[in-house]
């Protein structure tokens, strides 16, 4: 054997016995270096390897099985959990369902009632009989009491959650309430982005009697107040896009904030912070004020029925803006917006909604007049072709509400606007003739001297609107005491 293979083999030995030496034990290496015969050795080496070989893999197949049967516990306990949390979403969602269902139902039924009662009464009214008139009395408290309970239903009925997909509410702030959220029924708000601590001032004099107010009526547990803080800017984000818009148009996620946060009331009043109530008895509750004035039976056609509005808008007096609407023809739909009846209901969300939208509207959509010259003429307040001149006026969010009522539906059917009554010196139903004093109307907007209480010969619009006297809202303010 060459020098070159005895070196190789001895090398091979050397590696074998180090592998033995690390693999086995020394009395295999003893048989293997002198003992033994090498083949009955190997036998036994290979057969104690193949045996711990063997081992080893059961024990990884028991261990490869464990883990899997872990795993499949696991995701059976994760499947389980899963459908344990749908089953619920079902069952709640059926819940919830069959409560909207058994409140659609009583509305039926119950509108069922009234439609029985209004015809009645019609009946009675239309004939002049005094047997039918008398027996309308009863009828007719019956009737009212019918309308409050399908009110409440409408107002429990009102999905909530709704408003979060198109209106920030977020974008005002409630600052104060006046009275229990958790009881009243009636809630009279207003906000600025004024210092309203400062009672030397028109804003501060305003919440203070407006508190003043609340706090010292005999149904005070049914009433509350509230005030929200505008920013300054105030600005809106729409599909990553911010714009700032003037201050007025915050009323409208006010509305929306105020709405989700008074859960049991049902009529909600809102005022500007130059307006307060001509009243201090039980004509301030904003479900009285609406008792009153959702009834036609004033006007040119009137129904003598009670109408179901979201929202009672009054016109505006006598004056510039009325007649621009009276030039543009706009007939019932023009609106002071400082003064604003809510009833919470799905008709008040189809006017918010649409009302909110249309800050989005271009210059375009818009009212058009054609003057004697042949020359276009665009309503005030919308024509700017530069968003943000529209967005900032004063006067915008009042004339898109003109607007929406005018061109929408749903919304018209769901605004009602007051009086209906005509005006005598201008033949024109957007400008009220003599509201003060001559018709029910929800407020007088140029107040010139200060009315609290007046006398019921000589009867007033349920809020005093001081727009250019707003000093009047200090010396009122006082008057409601302390």
């Amino acid at each position: 054997m060459s020098r070159k293979l005895r070196g190789r083999a001895l090398m091979s030995f050397i590696a074998f016995l180090a592998t033995m030496f690390l693999f086995g034990d020394l009395t295999e290496i003893r048989n293997l270096w002198g003992g033994s015969s090498s083949s009955e050795t190997a036998r036994q080496t290979s057969g104690r390897y193949t045996t711990a070989a063997n081992r080893s893999t059961a024990a990884l197949r028991k261990q490869n099985s464990n883990h899997q049967q872990q795993a499949e516990t696991e995701a059976d306990a994760a499947i389980l959990e899963q459908l344990k949390a749908t089953q619920d979403l079902v069952r709640q969602s059926s819940q919830e369902t069959a409560e909207w269902k058994e409140i659609a139902k009583q509305k039926d039924q119950k509108l069922d009632q009234l439609t029985s009662l209004v015809e009645k009464l019609v009946l009675a009214t239309s004939s002049q009989s005094k047997g039918l008139v008398a027996a309308s009395n009863d009828e007719n408290e019956q009737a009212a009491n019918l309308r409050e309970e399908l009110e409440a239903l409408d107002a429990k009925n009102l999905d909530v959650d709704a408003w979060s997909s198109w209106i920030n509410s977020s974008s005002v702030e409630l600052r104060e309430i006046v009275g229990d959220p958790e009881v009243c029924t009636d809630v009279i708000y207003t906000g600025d982005n004024r210092d309203y601590g400062n009672t030397s001032t028109f804003v501060g004099a305003h919440w203070m009697g407006l508190t003043n107010l609340v706090k010292n009526h005999k149904n005070k547990t049914t009433i509350c107040a509230a005030f929200f803080k505008i920013p300054n800017p105030f600005l809106d984000v729409q599909d990553g896009v911010q714009r700032q818009l003037h201050p007025v148009w915050a009323r409208l996620p006010a509305t929306a904030l105020i709405m989700n946060t008074f859960l049991q009331a049902t009529h909600f009043l809102y005022m500007d912070t130059d307006a307060l109530p001509a009243y201090s008895d039980d004509r301030i509750i904003p479900r009285n004020m609406y008792k009153t004035l959702s009834y036609d039976g004033y006007g040119e056609t009137p129904s003598y029925t009670y109408k179901h509005p979201g929202l009672i808008a009054n016109k505006p007096a006598t004056g510039w803006m009325c007649s621009q609407c009276e030039k543009f023809g706009l007939g019932h739909g023009c609106f002071n917006t400082g003064v604003l009846l809510w009833r919470k209901s799905t008709a008040a969300q189809v006017v918010i909604k649409a009302w909110w939208e249309s800050r989005l509207s271009d210059h375009n959509e818009n009212f058009v007049v054609e003057n004697d010259d042949g020359t276009e003429e665009e309503f005030p307040f919308w024509e700017h072709k530069d968003e943000s001149k529209r967005l900032n006026q004063k006067m915008g969010e009042q004339t898109r509400l003109y607007y929406v009522y005018a061109t929408n539906p749903d919304v018209h059917e769901a605004v009602w606007p007051v009086p209906q009554q005509k005006s005598s010196e201008f033949n024109s139903s957007s400008c009220p003739n003599g509201v003060h004093g001559k018709m029910p109307c929800l407020q007088y907007d140029i107040a010139r001297r200060v009315i609290l209480d007046p006398p019921d010969h000589d009867p007033s619009c349920f809020i005093n609107h001081y727009p250019d006297y707003k000093e009047n809202i200090i010396e009122q303010a006082q008057l409601y005491g302390s």
